[in-house]
């Protein structure tokens, strides 16, 4: 090759080209044809719905009575802290040895439930019915065996669900004081979701829950609730007073908030003595008024 025949190429040779002057003058970058280099959150769900349903890639169980659940250390115990203590080797549980957790003191649909959230963020409510209570029961024993495992999204996330049905004040108060009750027995005392919810709800329907006895018969046996009520009502409720009044059946002294209509004036439908369950017209009361005190 002649060495004198070779010269650099012309500028005008590079006139059309051009330097891309932001990531957005870029070629689109494709999809990788392999499907597992994908990090789509939706394709994330898909593949453990999957791993869920068939167990595939299994390293340990869940037991729930005569169900046994297959499931992922990976996805259990990085969500639940009692998992990751349970599967520890070096705690020494039989649960590391046997690579099986027992959960046989909780129903097999809250478990699954439980389950269902740690591989698709959501469950299904409808496991103890499709009443308005039973899908709050399932809510509040998910809740529960949130708080119990130490699985805190799931924790809040059923609470959300409570607050939500809640939100209906479609509840009857008969079926409010059997949830109370419920979420009392199975909530520890410092609990700071489910508790200051109901609590909430209540102060919200005092004055509808306060025309009849069960209501506040049941809330006298759960322990807890009363002062925690009556202090929010002082603190965070902007109220009004509570008259003291002598009610003509039983000729006890009680305390009653009689109902206002729309335009704030007192109605005459009628309030219904806490003590003996008499139901007397507003006026009446008022007419028995001895003097007023305030909650």
């Amino acid at each position: 090759m002649d060495n004198s025949d070779w010269s650099l190429p012309s500028p005008d040779t590079y006139s059309h080209w051009s330097i891309p002057s932001s990531d957005t003058d870029l070629p689109p970058i494709m999809a990788p044809d392999n499907p597992h280099e994908d990090n789509d959150g939706r394709m994330l769900s898909k593949g453990m719905s999957k791993y869920f349903a068939t167990g595939e890639f299994s390293d340990m169980k869940i037991k729930c009575g005569a169900t046994v659940h297959a499931v992922h250390r990976i996805v259990v115990c990085s969500q639940s802290q009692f998992f990751a203590n349970a599967m520890n080797q070096e705690h020494g549980f039989k649960e590391a040895q046997t690579n099986t957790v027992e959960l046989n003191d909780d129903h097999p649909v809250t478990v699954k439930a439980m389950l269902d959230y740690m591989y698709l963020e959501k469950y299904s409510d409808l496991g103890f019915g499709d009443k308005l209570e039973e899908r709050i029961s399932l809510h509040i024993d998910v809740y529960a065996i949130a708080d119990k495992l130490d699985i805190g999204g799931l924790r809040r996330h059923a609470a959300s669900n409570i607050k939500d049905l809640m939100d209906l004040k479609t509840v009857s108060p008969e079926a409010l004081a059997d949830i109370i009750g419920i979420s009392y027995e199975k909530t520890p005392e410092n609990d700071k979701y489910l508790r200051p919810l109901l609590i909430k709800t209540v102060s919200d329907r005092i004055e509808s829950l306060m025309d009849g006895t069960e209501f506040l018969t049941t809330m006298e046996s759960v322990q807890g609730f009363s002062p925690a009520l009556i202090e929010t009502l002082v603190l965070f409720k902007p109220y009004r007073p509570c008259g003291r009044y002598y009610c003509p059946e039983c000729l006890k002294e009680v305390y009653l908030v009689l109902p206002e209509n729309e335009w704030g004036s007192e109605n005459d439908e009628g309030t219904f003595c806490p003590n003996c369950g008499e139901c007397q017209a507003n006026s009446t009361w008022k007419d028995n008024r001895s003097d007023w005190a305030f909650m």
